[in-house]
């Protein structure tokens, strides 16, 4: 969103419900920092939301990420980050 403007719409870059991700993509949906569940031990899973975003088809200046996430069992979380786009001329 930038001057209360959305500039892209809501999409999902990725999405679980009806079959797991090939190995072979894991590089690409996720993000450096990805851990796995393990026994005993939560997972922790950074995902690229906006890997092929080019920030050059936006003017410069303050926008905001917002993102939502669910999971299988009806958890729900939402935040706002501000960002600002700061293209080389």
């Amino acid at each position: 969103m930038h001057a209360g403007r959305v500039v892209r719409p809501w999409h999902a870059p990725v999405d679980f419900r009806k079959t797991l991700l090939p190995k072979s993509l894991f590089p690409i949906v996720f993000a450096p920092g990805t851990r796995q569940n393990r026994p005993n031990k939560p997972g922790r899973y950074r995902f690229f939301v906006a890997h092929t975003w080019d920030t050059r088809r936006l003017a410069n200046g303050l926008y905001r990420l917002d993102v939502a996430v669910a999971d299988a069992q009806g958890n729900r979380a939402t935040a706002h980050l501000p960002i600002t786009i700061a293209n080389r001329p």
